[in-house]
């Protein structure tokens, strides 16, 4: 089986879960204006702001660019396809006891699990975490330079997100015999949209800085059988959250949701729409410190990427859940 075949049996997968896709995350299940008495209500709007802001803060972390490469770069004429699927874990309630009443234990799970309550069919999170494959494209440039997109999936779902990115080196490793003694560091750009929800708008904005070493197998420079690429990323990222921000009333929004306000970490601001201003607060939760830690292994055009990313949430003085990510790609 050569390398062709493998790309299109893992794009065969990823297809296979896009046509079962049926479930997408809805803020209007946070209240029901024709069943206002049913118990999974969240009736306080202190409540439903709450679950949209654990909620959003979790998916911009899930969906972000995922800084997994190596401090060096591709070199002008090289190009790198992957694909590669990432696990984001997420902060679910535990359930209720068997014998507990039932409207006691749902109304209890509705103020502590945002995505139990946004989630229709409680597809989406597989437990606790989110699965995430993504179609990774790099292409070198000048200058020990290059740019790159990420097209992602959010499985069972019609929903999805598109990374794009820049990365230089600012110091490609120095070689003493056949070993780097000093590592490669490089800076990453990048922004990521999510896509597909028109009862909010969900962007990212991030940077990181990488540094890693390529290690070849054997100790023998340039050698043929491959290398090994430990690296360390350190960034922050900024996630602004709007709800509603593709919506009109047209859309038969409950009227009591339409109080819920966005959230970002870059900037306060106000945004006006068919519904009246709506403000935007910051909120430092939203501007995490982001850590990665990876290994790539290469062996001549084909590398395989294990690596595993955590935020920092400064205001709680915690470290979120993490994401894990795993892939296959080819260099050229």
């Amino acid at each position: 089986m050569n390398k062709r075949h493998v790309m299109l049996l893992l794009l065969a997968g990823v297809c296979h879960s896009a046509r079962g896709s049926d479930d997408n995350i809805y803020l209007t299940n946070l209240f029901d204006e024709n069943n206002t008495d049913y118990y999974w209500n969240v009736k306080s709007s202190e409540d439903r702001q709450a679950l949209f802001t654990s909620m959003s803060r979790e998916l911009g972390i899930a969906i972000s660019h995922k800084n997994l490469v190596p401090g060096e770069t591709l070199g002008i004429y090289g190009f790198e396809v992957a694909l590669d699927t990432t696990i984001a874990f997420v902060s679910t309630a535990e359930m209720c006891d068997v014998d507990a009443s039932v409207p006691t234990c749902q109304y209890k799970l509705d103020r502590e699990d945002a995505w139990r309550v946004m989630d229709a069919d409680h597809r989406l999170t597989f437990g606790n975490a989110l699965l995430l494959p993504s179609l990774r494209i790099r292409k070198g440039l000048p200058f020990s330079t290059e740019a790159g997109l990420d097209l992602t999936y959010f499985s069972f779902s019609h929903q999805g997100a598109l990374s794009g990115y820049v990365r230089g080196a600012l110091h490609e490793g120095m070689w003493d015999g056949n070993w780097r003694i000093l590592p490669d560091v490089g800076l990453t750009i990048g922004g990521t949209k999510f896509l597909g929800n028109d009862e909010f708008d969900l962007s990212v904005l991030e940077w990181h800085l990488t540094l890693g070493w390529t290690v070849p197998v054997g100790g023998i420079k340039d050698s043929h059988v491959g290398t090994l690429s430990p690296f360390l990323g350190l960034g922050w990222m900024y996630i602004t959250s709007i709800p509603f921000a593709g919506a009109t009333p047209a859309d038969n929004i409950p009227e009591r949701l339409l109080v819920l306000e966005g959230v970002t970490g870059r900037n306060a601001k106000v945004t006006t729409g068919d519904t009246g201003e709506r403000v935007v607060a910051l909120d430092p939760s939203f501007s995490p410190l982001k850590l990665s830690i990876g290994l790539r292994i290469a062996s001549g055009r084909v590398r395989l990427l294990n690596g595993m990313e955590v935020t920092y949430n400064a205001s709680e003085g915690g470290f979120d859940p993490p994401t894990v990510t795993v892939g296959l790609g080819f260099i050229y």
